[in-house]
């Protein structure tokens, strides 16, 4: 096995990121424009990955370095220490990252999810947040960003009505 290196690798800009909950890879695409090279994007939705290694990977926009790594994978279960192996560093200058909304979407008050006396049931997504922070805190990054929608913000607390 390859000894792993712990700082940033060398890239043709200098600089290299991740992209966690990356979908079919909008985040991906911009930052590769801003001029940053993509070490692996990771989501757990095949159809996302699939877009993602055919737009990005396989045919990468002209000038644009292809994804080095597409990952279909389960982030609550792939640990910071298995993907610095794939991507053979434990460091990255940006980690980016969409974690699913849906758990705090103000827009799911039509379905009764989230507002009345429940203001919030439970979603597992809510919590995948933790594995995007977990993975920010793994690999020493120097900045990261997280996508959320305006109609993602965690509601405001139920006003106790004893």
């Amino acid at each position: 096995m390859a000894q792993e290196s712990i700082a940033a690798p060398a890239t043709a800009h200098g600089l290299a990121f991740i992209d966690l909950f990356c979908g079919c890879g909008g985040f991906t695409l911009g930052m590769q424009r801003a001029g940053f090279d993509c070490l692996a994007a990771i989501d757990f939705n095949p159809e996302a990955v699939a877009t993602l290694r055919t737009n990005l990977q396989a045919k990468s926009p002209t000038g644009l370095k292809p994804v080095a790594f597409a990952l279909e994978a389960d982030l609550t279960a792939l640990a910071p220490e298995t993907l610095a192996a794939v991507i053979g560093t434990r460091s990255v200058d940006v980690v980016v990252g969409s974690p699913p909304c849906q758990g705090f979407s103000t827009a799911r008050q039509r379905d009764g999810s989230n507002h009345g006396t429940e203001r919030l049931k439970e979603d597992p997504r809510r919590h995948l947040f933790r594995n995007f922070l977990d993975h920010v805190e793994f690999f020493n990054r120097r900045s990261s960003s997280s996508k959320t929608s305006s109609a993602s913000a965690p509601p405001p607390a139920a006003e106790d009505t004893r």
